[in-house]
């Protein structure tokens, strides 16, 4: 009897197949052999639902992703992430400590990435080449105004949209503005000093220490997770919008997904949207290239999805640069 295979990670490319179907083939032989028992590891388990936590074929992130949202099955994805592009909107700095953490973890599992300075993006069209787009940490920016240009791309085209710590806000504030019309932040992406008002001090954990969540059960990031709750993420952010504001901007399609032990929203998704996910948490803080968040890992298969259908010749890596 062949003895267990321990499978901790299924990503990357794979040399002389194209996906995995055939990996696994190719594994179990031509003679008509057996394949290999999968034992997941405990942090591997835990994250999928009880009913395939020993379930096989293993219950990959785009397995679990594509359950619950049947657009991702649509789409083969032949070499996930090979060649795919993602626009990081921001303004580089070394002094902000997740921006070197992005650099190095994405790059490493094959994801093509550029920054995007926001003063720089005056048009959506600079934003056309990429399959998803990513406003990260970094805030006061030097141009709102492009942050929510690119903020606005993303949730009308349909592009793959994550918004990490001052992303979440500016993902909020947008969608406040341009879809809501909240008369309070009207004309605030060009006029930066109407933030003010809105701004209160972040009562639960401040710097690296990591705060417990509590997630919505009917939630895009709850299946992201496969829990709702025994959830802790590192937040960095020392200010937070009032509550107010905070209740008033929930509406249409937009929906809050987390919450900090006081009740405060913490993550919010668009449920009308591919992918279109705010954190204020920074998921990216605790990823590697050898473990990447679960948050990033459905945000780059959306964008495998994206790059598939808005680019026929994009077949996984084999389509054009």
């Amino acid at each position: 009897m062949a003895e267990p295979v321990a499978i901790t990670g299924m990503a990357g490319r794979f040399v002389g197949i194209n996906d995995l179907d055939e990996f696994w083939g190719n594994t179990a032989g031509g003679s008509g052999g057996d394949r290999p028992e999968v034992a997941m590891t405990e942090p591997q388990a835990e994250l999928l639902p009880p009913r395939a936590a020993n379930a096989f074929p293993p219950v990959t992130v785009r397995d679990r992703f594509s359950q619950a949202h049947p657009v991702i099955k649509e789409a083969k994805l032949s070499n996930p992430r090979s060649a795919l592009r993602i626009a990081l909107v921001g303004d580089q700095s070394n002094n902000e400590p997740a921006h070197p953490v992005i650099e190095e973890v994405l790059p490493a599992i094959g994801v093509d990435i550029h920054w995007v300075s926001t003063k720089l993006v005056n048009d959506p069209e600079v934003l056309d080449s990429f399959h998803g787009v990513w406003v990260g940490p970094g805030g006061p920016y030097k141009n709102q105004a492009g942050v929510h240009i690119a903020v606005h791309h993303a949730r009308t085209a349909g592009v793959p949209f994550l918004g990490t710590c001052d992303g979440f806000f500016s993902a909020l504030l947008e969608y406040a503005e341009n879809e809501l019309g909240l008369p309070e932040v009207i004309g605030i992406a060009e006029d930066e000093s109407r933030v003010g008002p809105l701004m209160v001090p972040l009562v639960c954990s401040i710097g690296d220490r990591r705060t417990p969540l509590k997630l919505r059960p009917d939630s895009r990031l709850a299946e992201v997770y496969g829990r709702i709750v025994g959830i802790r993420e590192v937040l960095q952010c020392d200010y937070g919008l009032k509550p107010e504001f905070m209740a008033a901007a929930q509406q249409g399609q937009l929906r809050y997904s987390a919450w900090d032990p006081d009740g405060a929203p913490r993550a919010l998704e668009l449920t009308d949207h591919p992918f279109f996910m705010g954190t204020l948490f920074q998921p990216e803080i605790s990823s590697t290239g050898d473990s990447v968040h679960p948050i990033i890992e459905h945000f780059l298969d959306s964008a495998c999805v994206f790059a598939e259908r808005s680019e026929p010749a994009w077949q996984g890596g084999r389509g054009r640069r």
